[in-house]
């Protein structure tokens, strides 16, 4: 799946706390009142973690720790298990 791809088919949901977020303004911060938005979440399949591994960027369902750079909340859930879905750039 492409990153367009993952727009359309998930549409991500505006940042409501910082007024010039990352990604169009669709991303949230790994710290502070951001990370709590996205805990607060209502169903944990609309959270996704942006990650860098060796310089390369994606996006994975589910809410990670390791190698995270941020992360969206979705209109949309994923189905199936965390991880399962990665979106290349």
């Amino acid at each position: 799946m492409t990153y367009d791809d993952w727009i359309e088919t998930f549409r991500p949901v505006q940042n409501d706390i910082v007024e010039h977020a990352g990604f169009d303004g669709t991303m949230f911060e790994t710290y502070g009142d951001e990370i709590e938005r996205v805990r607060e979440a209502r169903d944990k399949n609309l959270v996704w973690t942006l990650c860098d591994e060796d310089g390369e960027m994606f996006i994975v369902s589910g809410f990670w720790h390791i190698n995270r750079l941020g992360y969206f909340i979705t209109e949309s859930p994923y189905i199936g298990e965390r991880g399962e879905i990665e979106i290349s750039f």
